[in-house]
Order: structure tokens, then sequence, then C-alpha cells
């Protein structure tokens, strides 16, 4: 049985026996030096960002390799050097819970380890405290029979009072330079003097925000890795029903958070939205609270509770804004909300339904009782001439924002205030009956 103190007894004899090499062989104790360029935008007014590019320098073990491969091939075969690799091998093949869709051998494990440690010192000397803190890592990593995933989306067009947390997992930051360093590095072209980013379509800006979701994941299943687009598409959809206008996501990194079961990066230049609005989308304090109880709600819903009949109203917010068409908004938003509408209800009587049961969910916002109905009996009336291509472009991009609008607030009662009535079927019965209650009482004067 290996133990993690044994791990850190070998490796601290190992490194000693490394920097006394180094030393013999009159080579500098410090690693080379890699140099690399950033680039990002900078916002010189509100409608012009111009690109911003610059240096930096790392110590890198890679490099050393490379440079130094009879040294380097010297310490692979120094005594300390050996039994460090054996021992950390060991515990790795045998104890360690790896992932069998990228199996690695213990002695590639425990190199990395080694060299990681160099990496991060940027010398080859003993820093005890560094040393053992990624000895533990590597033990408590390699040990556990989970792993944790971590999505990193950057978001344009948003502005939030402060830094916040969605939920246990999910933190909203400003974008920094330490963010430009990981995402925004460039290589040298063939063409003398220029040079590009990795991701072409990545426009990293330090007036856009950074949102980082962790999950914790089984070791032997993708799931969790393979469902960030899932995630993204809560987390949009949450802040669509908490606030206007319109944010882009883009997925910057998706990875094992290990750095010993590296599967790589999945990232994506193609952005996803929070709606089909346009406009700055900026959170409040108040806007905050209502971002964080959407984004339960809309989890509770994902996960299959008692509101899991609103998932295909949510799946058409979603669709909705993918779309680049109008047409298609309302169609998506008009569905989502015969969903909940008319989901009892005949074809010759859906009209009618719709319109009252609809108006009865509004907000004094949109007026009195005969504009509320009016309101949604316009709505209606434009998506049957938008199925049958009879609908004015004009009209058609005078009400999209509204018909958003409007399916929204529906949706938003139906998540807050529903659960204790039931499903769609249930809700539309209670507001039918209370249709009758109200109108009897008038009719007899009560």
């Amino acid at each position: 049985m290996v133990n993690s103190q044994e791990i850190f007894d070998s490796m601290s004899q190992a490194v000693k026996e490394i920097v006394a090499l180094v030393v013999d062989l009159g080579r500098s104790i410090d690693l080379p030096r890699e140099h690399y360029k950033v680039m990002w935008l900078e916002q010189d007014d509100a409608t012009h960002a111009s690109s911003r590019f610059e240096d930096y320098t790392e110590a890198s073990f890679q490099l050393y390799e490379t440079q130094e491969s009879d040294d380097y091939e010297q310490m692979q075969s120094l005594p300390a050097v050996l039994a460090f690799l054996s021992i950390a091998s060991k515990f790795a093949d045998e104890q360690g819970k790896q992932t069998p869709m990228f199996p690695r051998e213990g002695s590639s494990l425990a190199r990395q380890l080694m060299w990681r440690y160099f990496t991060a010192v940027g010398s080859f000397k003993l820093e005890e405290a560094i040393l053992t803190k990624m000895c533990e890592e590597y033990y408590e990593d390699l040990e556990g029979p989970t792993a944790v995933v971590s999505s990193t989306f950057q978001i344009t067009d948003f502005e939030a009072e402060a830094e916040f947390d969605l939920s246990e997992g999910i933190k909203f930051r400003r974008l920094n330079m330490d963010d430009i360093k990981r995402f925004g590095r460039v290589y040298q072209s063939g063409i003398a003097g220029m040079i590009q980013p990795f991701t072409s379509d990545r426009r990293l800006n330090l007036k856009d925000w950074i949102c980082v979701a962790e999950q914790t994941s089984l070791k032997n299943t993708m799931e969790v890795i393979n469902s960030h687009r899932n995630l993204g598409d809560d987390i949009a959809a949450a802040l669509s029903l908490a606030a206007s206008g319109r944010s882009a996501f883009t997925m910057l990194a998706n990875k094992w958070k290990s750095p010993y079961m590296d599967m790589g990066v999945m990232s994506s230049g193609n952005p996803f939205f929070s709606t089909g609005q346009a406009g700055q989308v900026f959170l409040n304090e108040s806007g905050i609270h209502d971002f964080q109880e959407a984004y339960s709600a809309i989890r509770e819903i994902s996960e299959g509770s008692e509101l899991q009949y609103l998932k295909l109203p949510l799946r058409r917010l979603r669709s909705a804004s993918s779309r680049s068409n109008n047409e298609d908004h309302i169609v998506d938003f008009v569905v989502g909300m015969e969903s909940l509408l008319t989901d009892d209800t005949e074809s010759l009587e859906s009209t009618f339904r719709f319109r009252l049961r609809g108006a009865s969910l509004l907000s004094s916002a949109h007026g009195t009782a005969r504009e509320k109905i009016d309101l949604m009996n316009k709505i209606y009336d434009l998506r049957s001439r938008v199925v049958h291509g009879n609908a004015m472009d004009a009209e058609v991009k005078a009400m999209a924002p509204q018909v958003e609008t409007v399916f929204k607030e529906i949706l938003r009662w139906y998540i807050n205030r529903s659960k204790p009535i039931g499903d769609s079927k249930a809700v539309v019965r209670k507001i039918d009956e209370m249709f009758v209650e109200s109108g009897s009482n008038w009719a007899h004067g009560c």
C-alpha cells in the first residue's frame, strides 16, 4: 500500500538530487523562459475597440527538455528520481481511480507531477510548501472516484453591480489580465511579423465578464463534460427571465480540472445568446437576486421536478434566442404560450381560451382587462398570419419584443406560482373556475 507520506519523502529526495546534478553540470538553476504574446480588445469609446498586444514570459520545463536534452536524460537516471517514479507510479496503478476513456500509465502521471513542480517553482530547487501541496493534490486527485469539470464562459454585453455567485459552483466575475494571459495567447504565423490568435473568433475584452461553473462528475462517465451546453443554456435562460437585454455567451474552456487526468480543452468560437432582444444586460442587487432565483427554478425543471412540464416552453424560449428572424421568434414564443394556456383545448376553442387565460396572468403594466385581452388576441392573430405568410415585416419587427415580454411574464408566473396548483392542465382549470366564480359573483350581485 502506497501512502501520501512515502510520495512526499521520495519526491523531496528526488528534488535534492536533481538540484545537486544541475549545480555539478554548471547549468543555470533557473528554468529557461518561454516568450509569448497575448491579444485582447481595448475599448476606445462606447462604440469602438482596438486590438492590444503584450509580451509575457514564463518558466517552461518543456523548453528546458528541448534545449538541454542530454541533461534531461541524466536526470531521468538518478536513483532518487527512479525511486520517486516507482513509488508514485505504483500508487497510480494500484490505487488510482482514473477515467477509462483516457487511460494513462502511472509512470507518466508521476513524471507529470515532478515536472509540474519544477515549472511552478521556476527553478531546480526545493520549495517544501509547494512540493507538499502538489504531492497532496496528486494523491487526492488520483485516489478519489470523482473529478471536477470546469466550464468557463466569456459574457459580452453584460454588466452587474458586483461580482456574485449564481449558485454553488457558478461564479460571475469581471474578465481580468490573468484571463487574457490564459485565453488570449497568439502564435507566430508563416508570414513574417504576422500573429494570429489560437481561436480566430475569440475577442477578449476587459469590459466583458466571465462565468466559471464547476460540476463534480464520476470519472467513469463523460456525461458532465459533454453537457456543458445544457448548463450554459440553463444559465442563459435564467438571465433572459431575470433581465431585459441580450448577452452573448462564448465557451472559452471546458475541461477536467484535474492536472493529471488531462483530456484536453474543449472550446468554441460560436456564441449563444440569452435572448433575441437588443441591448446590454445590467443587473443591480435586486436583478442579481432575480437571476439567482430564476436559475434555481430552471435547474429544478431540468432535473425533472413537479415543474418538468415547463421543459417545452423553456426549450422554446432557448430556441428563440438563436433565431435570426423575428417571424421565427414569434412562432417560438406563441407555441410556448400555447403549451401553457391551451394544452386541454380543442382547436376551435384555442384562440378564445388563449387570449382569456393569457390576459388573466398578465400584470397591470399591460393596461385594463379589455386591453390585455386585445393584446393576447393580437399576438395570436399575428402568429397565424406569420405561419401563413401574410404578416407585414414592419408589424412583425415592432411586435416581436412585446410578444417575448408577454411570453416571459406568463412563464415566470408558472415558475413562481403554479407548483401548489399542479401542471398546466390543473392551472388552466383553476383559471376557468375563477372566471366562472368571479362572473357569477358579478351577475348575482355578490
